[in-house]
């Protein structure tokens, strides 16, 4: 579930979870969250009433979900314009492949933020990656990465596999680089974040 910090600032205790407020939490299991700030937490947080009663009290909103908990609140024009979507390819070569594609929408600038995992089918090899790019595109031309694209995380058994972001006309491509006569599975999930 993605969920985004309206009038809460402070720590959340990810271990129960709890809203503290601006008490920091005695547990290593926490996190700080701004006003404003979108983040993620399993879909069975919603169960917990601390946060079932934060949504529903308007200090968090629901943007996202993979499948929907009883009785949850998700404001429905945050979900449309920010969803998470899953993409699956199998790769048998060493050449990038698009796993998904992100269409750019004219004079937006789009904060997109995938998270891929890889396995190989006939080995023990896997890998998992975290790449962040922002990309702009206006006055009818075509989507443009703004700076670098951010590789936070590389997980890798097989340093030759890769993940990237490219764009390409007017869509971002969230992309995947197996090995030549390897067969290996590949799941993308991403979300992204647009402002006009």
């Amino acid at each position: 579930m993605i969920l985004r910090a309206l009038n809460f600032q402070g720590y959340l205790d990810v271990s129960s979870p709890e809203l503290l407020g601006a008490e920091e939490p005695t547990t290593s299991y926490h996190r700080t969250v701004v006003a404003n700030q979108i983040f993620t937490v399993p879909d069975q947080y919603y169960a917990f009433p601390n946060i079932k009663n934060a949504i529903a009290s308007g200090l968090l909103e629901v943007i996202s979900y993979d499948s929907a908990p009883e009785g949850l609140v998700i404001n429905a024009a945050a979900a449309a314009s920010n969803p998470i979507i899953v993409g699956t390819i199998t790769t048998t070569n060493a050449t990038p492949t698009t796993i998904a594609t992100v269409a750019i929408s004219d004079n937006t600038v789009t904060l997109i933020n995938a998270s891929i995992a890889a396995r190989r089918t006939d080995s023990t090899d896997m890998a998992g990656y975290v790449r962040r790019v922002l990309v702009s595109r206006e006055s009818g031309g075509v989507a443009t990465i703004v700076g670098t694209v951010d590789t936070s995380l590389t997980r890798e058994t097989e340093n030759l596999w890769d993940s990237s972001i490219t764009v390409s006309g007017n869509n971002a491509l969230i992309q995947v680089t197996g090995e030549a006569g390897c067969t290996i599975h590949w799941s993308c999930r991403y979300y992204k974040v647009n402002v006009s």
